[in-house]
């Protein structure tokens, strides 16, 4: 139907002269049905769209929906004047319902919108007062612009509610996404930490995941440890406007449930991780322009009981291997760790061909402890022991406690001076006073001592050479031995040739070479130091690491000795006199530094030959000194007032320190070769170099590096400011008589 008048059809405001109706067939039907159709998707423009249309009915036109709540009709749209009336609602809602159009007062005419047999709304037109009256042409046009309006307010509701279900069908697939990608991410985790997984591999990955399953820029798994957060994984932190602490993991430590803060544009969540008593620590998560829900802490907790779940499991893997290795009395390692870390150390020396020394150790008479005082005081007594021997030795070195009242020491990168230097301490440890149960204790115990390579190379043959010297030393009562192979079986050769030292000393086979140890200032050679060769009638020129442990051994230390002191004080007699005087020094052996006729020997032999003392100089080693500090001091006093040079040898090796040297009346400490050799490849040995330098240099000692075998550790040592060295570069060791006239230092 279409209506015609003197206004333009779809004008949106009618005029007040008389309207002429004629009927054109559906084709306005058929408009509207369109443009609602069009329109449909949203309900407002819908009643504008039927409010504008029924216009051309009269002056105005308008559209009341029901209102569900309150069963009221309300205004839905108006277009012109003439139905604002806030009652006109009421008076359409009380008149309508008879599926006919409805007349309230001449001007203005209604029909009710009907949606399945129910009211829906409500459509009406209005004419201005004196205007003709509403005819059966206009209620019929009303009528099917409200059936055309049910329809397409029916299908703007429908298809209000098709967009919630497809916006709601959305949001329900991307939540099962986003659990199926969290329950994913928690079965690999799961698996690993099961799988027993690294604990620090597992607690990085577990940040990241986090991170990208709940897409935020920042994620921290913090330990607790008293009452600080220690970061153990994290991601973001380091990014600018990341946060500076962990306050809320700290949070749900203290509180030890989950905490959320959704603050603006800033918002955390944290969630405790679960411990054995405590909570272990916390996981946070930091977003910026989002809000952390229920499901996000769900899941943050699923995350937080994986990752308890592996540290416990690391933990108790830690405990039961420790258990493995371990001493359940002392808590030192046991048999099994010893001998992975004897391997270990005898690795090393493969590889770096640095010494290694095994002490064996039992005590003395602990069975009658036991069978006397009782097992509790027994196992007292092997406690404290083992406190003492971990207190004596270095913590490169291990103590372990191999069963009963046996332990055993591994102590890398030493000579045997320091191992019996080792020796000497510990047993002085174990044996001082120990009160238990009221009754003074003093343990005594026995030690015996192998070395690599000289005794072997394994560690089987290690500990058997070890446990026989051991009991040498139990059976002689020597406190401590080290291991000979005369011990366990007699070598014939090795007493044969202890035999042809003993004729080598009487006989004058014996020579002494000489190495200059030259002063870096003005390059001249200060000192010599003499070195003793054998030359043996069938061997040759025998070098001293052949014999001289032979004659520690046998006793022949101390006639050896004797002879290169009198044979360097004859040099520098000679030396003297030829104009060319350079003090000489010799080795002392630490046996050599106790004996009670030490001193009067060297007075005897220097006024003998009438060398002036200070043409002397005697190199005591580090060890030798330590192993009776209060005997050596009176030993070396003595020497000192003797007027000879006194110098501390291989500085470094030992267990002393510098504060105590300056105790001593020497002039000079001698750096080991092990540290000079290792400063250019190793920053550890040129610190320690580069310390004893300057501290040397404070207390006023003179330094002199030994093992100089190159121009660029020489141009090193030079820089460091160390006064004089001696090597293979600077000069090896020759016969008195190639070494040429000799500058004197004076």
């Amino acid at each position: 139907m279409r209506i015609r008048g003197n206004r333009a059809a779809g004008a949106e405001r009618a005029v007040a002269s008389p309207i002429h109706l004629e009927l054109i067939g559906d084709r306005q039907a058929l408009d509207l049905v369109r443009r609602l159709a069009r329109a449909a998707p949203d309900i407002h423009h819908v009643t504008r769209l039927l409010a504008s249309h029924v216009t051309a009915l009269g002056e105005s036109g308008g559209v009341w929906l029901l209102d569900p709540a309150s069963r009221r009709l309300r205004p839905a749209a108006i277009v012109g004047p003439g139905l604002g009336d806030a009652e006109l609602g009421d008076q359409l809602q009380r008149a309508l319902g008879t599926g006919r159009a409805v007349h309230l007062g001449d001007q203005i005419l209604g029909m009710g919108i009907e949606l399945r047999g129910r009211m829906a709304g409500a459509v009406a037109v209005a004419r201005p007062p004196g205007g003709p009256s509403f005819g059966e042409a206009e209620a019929a046009a009303l009528r099917d612009a409200a059936l055309q309006a049910a329809l397409a307010i029916d299908n703007s509701r429908l298809y209000a509610s098709s967009t919630a279900e497809t916006a709601e069908r959305r949001r329900v697939e991307g939540d099962l996404r986003s659990h199926a990608v969290q329950q994913a991410a928690l079965a690999e985790l799961s698996q690993r930490a099961l799988g027993g997984a690294d604990p620090a591999d597992l607690l990085r990955d577990t940040v990241i995941v986090v991170a990208q399953t709940l897409d935020v820029p920042v994620t921290a798994l913090v330990e607790a440890k008293g009452d600080q957060l220690v970061l153990r994984a994290g991601v973001g932190w380091d990014a600018p406007g990341a946060p500076t602490g962990h306050a809320q993991g700290a949070a749900a430590v203290e509180r030890d449930e989950p905490v959320i803060v959704n603050d603006g544009s800033e918002s955390a969540a944290a969630v405790p991780v679960p411990g054995r008593i405590h909570p272990f620590g916390a996981l946070e998560v930091y977003g910026r322009a989002r809000a952390f829900v229920p499901e996000d802490v769900s899941f943050l907790q699923a995350v937080a009981n994986v990752v308890a779940l592996a540290v416990e499991r690391a933990a108790d893997e830690a405990e039961i291997l420790h258990q493995a290795l371990h001493d359940s009395l002392t808590g030192l390692p046991n048999r099994a760790l010893l001998g992975d870390r004897l391997d270990h150390a005898i690795h090393a020396f493969r590889r770096d061909r640095r010494p290694l020394a095994l002490l064996l150790m039992d005590l003395d008479g602990f069975k009658e402890i036991n069978d006397t005082l009782g097992h509790h005081v027994g196992d007292a007594v092997l406690g404290a022991v083992g406190s003492r021997l971990s207190e004596v030795v270095r913590q490169t070195d291990t103590v372990a406690r191999l069963g009963g009242d046996e332990f055993a020491m591994v102590l890398v990168d030493v000579e045997e001076e320091e191992a019996r230097a080792v020796a000497v301490k510990v047993l002085a440890a174990v044996e001082q006073p120990l009160q238990l149960d009221g009754v003074s204790l003093r343990p005594r115990a026995s030690i015996g001592i192998s070395l690599a390579p000289r005794h072997g190379t394994d560690a089987d043959t290690l500990l058997r050479c070890a446990d026989v010297a051991m009991y040498r030393a139990k059976r002689f009562a020597d406190g401590w031995a080290v291991y000979d192979s005369s011990y366990d079986h007699h070598d014939v050769r090795r007493l044969a040739l202890a035999g042809e030292l003993r004729e080598a000393i009487d006989g004058d086979q014996l020579v002494c070479h000489y190495q200059p140890i030259v002063d870096l200032g003005g390059r001249g050679v200060e000192t010599v130091e003499a070195l003793v060769r054998w030359e043996h009638p069938v061997l040759g020129l025998v070098g001293p690491d052949h014999f001289i442990p032979l004659a520690e051994e046998t006793g022949l230390i101390r006639p050896l000795t004797w002879w290169v002191l009198r044979e360097a004080i004859d040099q520098a007699r000679r030396w003297e006199r030829s104009g060319s005087p350079v003090a000489v020094g010799v080795n002392l052996s630490p046996r050599l530094l106790h004996d009670p006729e030490l001193v009067a020997t060297i007075a005897e032999a220097l006024r003998e030959a009438g060398v002036q003392p200070r043409h002397l100089v005697l190199e005591i080693t580090e060890s030798g000194v330590m192993s009776d500090p209060p005997a050596a001091r009176a030993i070396i006093d003595r020497l000192a007032q003797l007027g000879v040079g006194l110098a501390i040898d291989d500085f470094g090796t030992g267990y002393s320190s510098l504060a105590y040297l300056q105790q001593l009346p020497v002039q000079r400490i001698k750096v080991d070769r092990s540290f000079v050799a290792g400063m250019l490849v190793n920053r550890g040995d040129a610190s320690i170099v580069r310390s004893v330098i300057e501290l040397g240099h404070n207390l006023g000692l003179a330094v002199v590096a030994e093992g100089v075998e190159g121009p660029a550790v020489l141009e090193m040592l030079v820089e460091l400011g160390c006064d004089s060295a001696q090597g293979y570069h600077l000069g090896v060791p020759v016969p008195a008589e190639e070494l040429g006239r000799l500058a004197s230092t004076g």
